[in-house]
């Protein structure tokens, strides 16, 4: 977005400047009028073409974000499983030993 521009700057913006500065050392291709209404129709592009820059970062913003807390929670999640197990080996163990103790009384 940011190359087409500054390519509508450089073969619109610029060369409609130049006309409007200095008219007679430019061609007569358009009049003055022509040549501000060609100026003001390559702003609008590209003020249009920098907005869609503005809305794609807030874009890619918002969907890190997303991805970001998505990776957060599968890790969470995958903590508690791991928590889940641990305790139940834990419990299996403890199992085990009143199991011994009550074998050996």
């Amino acid at each position: 977005m940011f190359v087409f521009a500054i390519a509508v700057y450089l073969t619109v913006t610029i060369p409609a400047l130049k006309a409007v500065v200095n008219p007679t050392e430019v061609d007569p291709e358009f009049t003055f009028d022509q040549n501000l209404g060609l100026l003001g129709a390559g702003n609008t592009i590209i003020a249009g073409l920098l907005v869609l820059v503005l809305v794609m970062q807030a874009r890619h913003t918002i969907v890190s974000k997303a991805v970001n807390e998505a990776e957060f929670f599968f890790r969470i999640q995958g903590g508690q499983e791991y928590a889940k197990r641990t305790e139940a080996k834990e419990l299996a163990a403890a199992e085990k030993e009143k199991t011994k103790a009550a074998k050996s009384e």
